[in-house]
């Protein structure tokens, strides 16, 4: 789409809808189509490129920091079981998934979001005392 000229602005209402739960309100919705119009069409390809060409896979058990794999339940684009396998996969790692929301779980649910966030800091702050 980029090439034939649709540019972010055209593409992001159909890249947003596609990563928020069918329950995302609607200011929700044009947040975050704001937001993904404003992404220079550079980082986006860059984006995209990194997706599809950056396999890590066999480093996850050579991380060795605190590690959180934050899912979404209704997330398509990095389904919750992909993630949940990751954190199989890194030592000490903790997976957590927030319900009811696609890809974009700080924009459907910040406070939940925000609040899975502050609680693995939290332990992991108290850890390192």
């Amino acid at each position: 789409p980029l090439d034939a000229g649709l540019g972010m602005a055209g593409m992001a209402p159909g890249l947003v809808k596609a990563m928020l739960s069918p329950q995302a309100s609607a200011q929700v919705h044009a947040e975050a189509v704001a937001l993904m119009s404003g992404v220079p069409q550079a980082t986006y390809r860059a984006a995209l490129s990194a997706i599809v060409s950056f396999n890590q896979l066999e480093n996850l058990p050579r991380i060795a920091v605190p590690t959180l794999c934050l899912g979404c339940e209704l997330d398509t684009t990095s389904p919750a079981s992909v993630l949940q396998k990751m954190a199989s996969k890194i030592p000490h790692a903790q997976f957590r998934c927030l319900s009811g929301v696609g890809h974009l779980g700080n924009f459907e649910q910040p406070a939940a979001f925000n609040a899975v966030l502050m609680e693995f800091l939290n332990q992991e702050t108290a850890r390192a005392v």
